[in-house]
């Protein structure tokens, strides 16, 4: 019986992936490569720098998240500086990459082990992490107004308020259990969060947005619910990055417009959103360690 969640998460994936494989293959029908170069050459240069500037304030936010989670669980064991890098290279490998646990978490305990992090300290973290995430989802369905459209989207939105309230309790029970030299006002520090969050989801969809062609859904409460919907079944396929189901989500919704020009979109966007963070945070990586490396060899060669 205890095999049963996992059959059935497991089901499910293979279930969206299906679906997201054959929509895709719908989609793309007559698309020939040509036309996908010629959207691709056609997209304005300024649209690709708005998306990267708009990525960059994403990726900064998540990493926000990290410094904040590590003060809150953590405080006074993990310099800013390494809070801010780690959650930098974490984001960009999950989202990537994708298997949470394997890639972001374990990269976080490696990093934090060093500063007296522990499991437990490292898994309430990672938690607060994503409680901070939901509450930006949150933040911007509420903010666009699109908490009223469609039952689904309300379905969305209570399952992201009862994940929100979990972490929230989460971080209660910690902040209570802290001294009070240490201890904050909680109110304000949610209300940052829900401010950091809609900044970040909001940064998110325009590096989308500005690449969309010419006729694509305005920035509103439509076009909010659709990089949701895209993103959580992306999530739910387990897909790296949601890669496929992202697409044909997005596809399938702007069906009206040229889908060699959507699809010339969406392929720079992955390059934007995922590609080039992914790349910058394979360079951090490589520099760390190159610098860890050099630290052993100094040490082991001082009398």
């Amino acid at each position: 019986m205890n095999r049963v969640p996992a059959l059935l998460r497991r089901l499910a994936s293979v279930l969206v992936l299906g679906l997201a494989a054959w929509l895709l293959w719908r989609a793309l029908r007559g698309v020939e490569l040509a036309q996908v170069q010629t959207a691709l050459a056609s997209t304005p240069r300024s649209a690709l720098g708005a998306s990267v500037a708009a990525t960059a304030l994403s990726f900064a936010c998540l990493a926000t998240y990290e410094r904040f989670a590590t003060q809150w669980f953590a405080p006074g064991k993990i310099p800013r500086g390494v809070a801010w890098r780690t959650g930098l290279v974490a984001h960009a490998l999950a989202n990537t990459l994708g298997f949470h646990p394997v890639t972001a978490v374990a990269l976080r305990l490696e990093r934090y082990r060093a500063h007296g992090v522990e499991a437990a300290m490292l898994a309430r973290i990672v938690a607060a992490i994503g409680g901070c995430v939901a509450a930006g989802v949150v933040a911007i369905l509420v903010g666009a107004g699109a908490w009223w459209l469609w039952i689904w989207g309300q379905a969305t939105l209570l399952v992201l308020l009862a994940g929100l309230a979990c972490a929230s309790l989460l971080l209660v029970e910690s902040r209570l259990g802290a001294t009070v030299a240490n201890s904050q006002v909680l109110l304000p520090q949610a209300a940052s969060i829900f401010v950091l969050g809609f900044v970040e989801m909001a940064a998110a969809l325009l590096a989308l947005w500005v690449l969309l062609p010419a006729g694509a859904l305005p920035v509103g409460p439509a076009f909010v619910l659709l990089f949701v919907s895209a993103a959580v079944l992306g999530v739910a396929s387990h897909a790296p990055g949601g890669l496929g189901v992202f697409e044909a989500t997005i596809l399938l919704a702007l069906s009206y417009l040229p889908r060699e020009s959507v699809l010339g979109s969406l392929l720079l966007f992955r390059v934007c959103y995922y590609l080039v963070p992914f790349a910058l945070a394979l360079v951090m990586l490589g520099i760390y360690e190159g610098m860890q490396r050099l630290r052993r060899r100094a040490a082991a060669n001082d009398p």
